[in-house]
């Protein structure tokens, strides 16, 4: 289980330094998703990329939720 660390679920640089996590996510997806492809995030500061990804995992699986419920599955 992945605990959020509050000093680490916040942009560490960028375009969006010290936003947090899920007004990230929230606003600018790509460019979440495009942080997560970035090597820098990931060596520089991996609790920052795991924070992320588990914003980004829980995004994804929030989407597959709605298309089931606009389905009617």
């Amino acid at each position: 289980m992945h605990i959020i660390n509050s000093d680490t679920e916040t942009v560490p640089f960028g375009k969006y330094e010290g936003w947090s996590f899920g007004e990230l996510v929230d606003t600018d997806p790509s460019y979440a998703l495009w942080l997560l492809r970035e090597s820098e995030l990931r060596s520089k500061y991996p609790d920052h990329y795991y924070d992320l990804e588990f914003y980004c995992l829980g995004l994804a699986a929030a989407r597959r939720g709605w298309r089931r419920l606009a389905r009617g599955d």
